[in-house]
């Protein structure tokens, strides 16, 4: 964390996803800090008296499922092409308070507005989410919806469906050893016809029958990462030793990419290659945020994702729920990708 002043004020600075943000609050023990440098983002946080209502020249881009007890849906997009400063607004409720960000344009500055009863860890698990994913996108960054480790100088990226267990598999591979890049984006950057992943933060969040699969009964010692939810953050140490449950902050060669599958009667993993083709229409169905800001972005996506898979292979994993086979399938991606590279 570096602490200093910008335009008289103290402020903060991080590193996440390849950007560097600069807060007027601090955001301890959630994004890595970082050496002084260039701001790519500034983000202010500031109390909310009620929830922003769509006015005129306010475009709905997405809504998220179910309304809340509010009548509000709990999370929805919405963009101004009249407003350069707040270009591209985000709401989510939890049924009785609000979180609002509203970004400009260029994607390098963030207004936060929340009510007092949104807890601050529940802003910031959708700033480091959705709105980071947001602002990656105005950025011109294509990211995958993935979990993304390093094993063996390389990284490894999983991608699935919704529930599919990409976090359950980071873990898996975390707790072998395997250091984390990122729990849920994997943004992308080509460096010399290689692409590259920035890393994230150093948490993975995980539902409590996966942390008692893997390390025994201490959910209720782990925090939630929304208020009204049982998932729960795991800490990973930056610096730690190669048995602990690790994170890595610099950015590493993406060198494949396992999509999970499940198979419904259980049986032992099983891995086979996807065709460029087959393997560009998933990845682009996984791409983050699902919804796209203008009408450059899938195209943009489209081309990055298939110079990505025309230069690494794409592996689908069809493997058992049972979280009992965790280790199986461990054994397996890690089998496989060693052999791959």
């Amino acid at each position: 964390m570096i602490a200093g002043t910008a335009n008289g004020r103290k402020s903060w600075e991080y590193c996440v996803y390849g950007l560097r943000l600069r807060t007027n609050q601090p955001v301890p023990g959630v994004i890595v800090p970082c050496e002084p440098g260039k701001v790519d983002v500034d983000i202010s946080f500031n109390e909310a008296e009620c929830c922003h209502s769509l006015s005129a020249g306010e475009v709905a881009v997405y809504t998220g499922p179910g309304i809340a007890e509010n009548r509000e849906p709990y999370f929805r997009v919405w963009k101004n092409e009249n407003h350069p400063q707040a270009y591209l607004g985000i709401q989510y409720t939890d049924g009785k308070g609000f979180a609002s960000f509203f970004i400009n344009r260029e994607g390098s500055r963030v207004e936060v507005k929340r009510t007092k009863s949104i807890p601050f860890q529940d802003m910031l698990t959708y700033l480091l989410g959705p709105v980071i994913g947001c602002i990656l996108r105005l950025r011109k960054v294509t990211c995958l919806h993935a979990g993304v480790v390093a094993v063996d100088g390389k990284a490894l990226a999983i991608i699935g469906p919704k529930g599919s267990g990409k976090s359950t598999t980071v873990a898996a591979l975390a707790h072998h050893g395997q250091a984390v890049l990122s729990d849920d984006i994997a943004p992308l950057s080509e460096v010399k016809g290689r692409f590259v992943v920035a890393p994230g933060y150093p948490r993975l969040r995980l539902w409590p029958d996966t942390i008692a699969t893997l390390l025994g009964p201490t959910t209720g010692e782990l925090s939630k990462i929304l208020s009204f939810t049982e998932k729960r953050f795991l800490n990973l140490s930056v610096n730690g030793e190669p048995n602990d449950w690790r994170f890595r902050d610099k950015p590493l060669e993406l060198a494949a990419v396992y999509i999970l599958n499940a198979r419904p009667q259980g049986g032992a993993p099983a891995i086979t290659s996807r065709s460029q083709s087959a393997g560009l229409l998933t990845l682009s169905a996984n791409v983050y945020p699902e919804y796209s800001l203008n009408r450059t972005d899938r195209a943009r996506d489209f081309g990055v994702l298939a110079q990505l898979v025309a230069g690494i292979p794409v592996q689908e994993v069809i493997r058992s729920d049972d979280l009992d086979n965790l280790s199986q399938l461990r054994d397996s991606i890690l089998n496989n990708f060693r052999g791959l590279c």
